[in-house]
């Protein structure tokens, strides 16, 4: 037996057992974030909720630029020490994240009262602010293990601090709610969760100690490693959060809570995907990325799993919208369903967009990514405010999807041009899972004229696309297809539980 190749067998399979772990981690994280905006729409009013949501926006952009001197640090050439590597990019950080601090706090009042319609709804904003803006100091500090830990390959307790932090946030805001702190209490629990779990990832032995003080060569190619990822990334993220910014200033926080609401609803299993395609579909592709037949089977197949599995679930979205709102929210929330049905569309393009931005990236070619977003973030500075002004959150769902139907034909271009030899064979792919859950669909959607109460109504919906999905699936001929994703699941999962 070659040791080098089982050395490296065995390395592959600890990084895809990682990404499975981490992929499970985050979405048991998305699944109690959204169990806790559930009940928070339920506690609170539309308006809370849209003030709270674009507290937490501001600051997750402010955050992600941060995020880029670890990712860099992970980075750079494994002939610098792990220690040094960590040591640049918390101290990097840190600073970056002193001035954020200081210029949000300094800028808080009047950013609020241009996002906000009312000088209540502005004073709620800025208290919020002044409360999550300490976040960007905590996860700084915090930055030197988390980068140790990744350089060594530790991802599995990374995760498992994941989703520490969102169990201890989940838990606190619950806590917090009751007694009638509000959003107030929400924010102060995350603070106090992203602070333990800062502390216990510094206590890991041998994780958090300074290795002594960098030299000129780590100091460059951690600024340097920021400076492509920051070009190449940032873009791309704004573009995935300025939309709340945009609604807010165009119709208020009011409007942009019920915009906001549906995107999140209709982009959780969208969401998923997207972490299944980065963290394990992008390491396969840079693998065989020289072998044009592996490459294309691997495209192919990615784009059957992800069909199979996205499609029925945006399908139950859309079709069981009224009752599902009603039944989860209340009638107060009822507004947002129009708009998330516009959304629920996205399904169409979103597993290609995902796909086809993995090529890009396996190939070495993700600055094209950023240049796209860049151009994305323009059409939606100028298209979302006089839509959402004149159709209200509706048309800043239509904006949502023309964004994301645009992204998507550049990417998959731009994936064509990067690697010829690929073919992008969408309608073998989409066309048997898209009939499937259409006519599930419409069978479904009948059980809304039964006269029975919506949690019934809901339960009908639901049931009628579990079992007719799969069922038309196998009479059509898709039968191999649930087998393999079947098997995939199976296999990843065996991997998962054994010692």
């Amino acid at each position: 037996m070659d040791p080098q190749g089982s050395v490296g067998s065995s390395l592959r399979q600890r990084a895809a057992d990682s990404a499975f772990v981490a992929g499970a981690v985050d979405a048991a994280s998305r699944v109690l974030t959204v169990l806790l905006s559930i009940i928070a729409g339920r506690l609170l009013g539309p308006t809370e909720v849209g003030t709270l949501a674009l507290a937490v926006t501001i600051v997750t952009i402010l955050s992600m630029t941060g995020f880029f001197w670890e990712t860099a640090a992970v980075l750079v050439n494994r002939g610098a020490s792990d220690a040094a590597c960590a040591t640049a990019a918390t101290v990097l950080r840190t600073l970056s994240a002193s001035v954020l601090l200081g210029l949000g706090l300094w800028l808080r009042s009047p950013l609020s009262v241009h996002l906000t319609s009312t000088p209540a709804a502005a004073e709620k904003l800025s208290a919020l602010l002044g409360i999550l803006l300490w976040l960007l100091l905590i996860e700084a500090l915090a930055g030197h293990p988390r980068v140790i830990l990744q350089r060594r390959l530790e991802l599995r307790a990374l995760a498992w601090l994941q989703l520490l932090a969102a169990l201890l946030f989940v838990g606190g805001a619950l806590t917090l709610l009751r007694p009638g702190f509000g959003t107030v209490g929400m924010a102060w629990a995350q603070v106090v969760s992203a602070g333990v779990v800062a502390l216990l990832t510094w206590r890991r032995p041998g994780k958090g100690r300074f290795g002594g003080w960098p030299g000129a060569e780590v100091w460059r190619g951690v600024t340097r490693g920021t400076w492509r990822l920051f070009t190449g990334g940032f873009l791309g993220f704004l573009s995935t959060r300025t939309d709340n910014m945009l609604v807010a200033g165009a119709i208020g926080e009011t409007g942009m809570s019920i915009y906001s609401m549906a995107y999140n609803a209709s982009r959780l299993p969208l969401n998923v995907l997207e972490r299944v395609a980065s963290s394990v579909f992008v390491p396969n592709l840079a693998r065989i990325r020289d072998d044009a037949g592996r490459m294309q089977s691997a495209v192919d197949q990615a784009l059957r799993h992800f069909y199979l599995a996205a499609v029925p679930v945006s399908t139950a979205l859309l079709v069981s919208a009224p009752a599902l709102v009603e039944v989860v929210l209340g009638a107060r929330w009822l507004p947002l369903v129009p708009c998330l049905r516009v959304m629920c569309l996205g399904v169409i393009v979103a597993p290609t967009l995902y796909t086809a931005g993995a090529v890009i990236v396996a190939l070495g070619r993700a600055q094209w990514i950023g240049m796209m977003s860049a151009a994305l973030l323009l059409f939606q500075v100028l298209a979302i405010p006089p839509l959402t002004r004149r159709f209200g959150p509706l048309g800043a769902a239509f904006s949502d999807l023309a964004s994301l139907t645009l992204l998507t034909a550049g990417v998959c271009r731009a994936a064509t041009f990067a690697s010829p030899t690929t073919r992008w064979r969408l309608g073998r792919c989409l066309g048997l899972p898209a009939l499937a859950a259409s006519c599930a669909g419409l069978l479904a959607w009948g059980g809304a004229l039964v006269p029975v109460s919506r949690p019934l109504v809901l339960s009908i919906q639901l049931g009628i696309i579990a079992l007719g999905y799969p069922l038309l699936l196998l009479a059509w001929g898709g039968g191999d297809r649930l087998q393999d994703f079947l098997s995939l699941l199976r296999g990843r999962a065996g991997r998962l539980s054994s010692p």
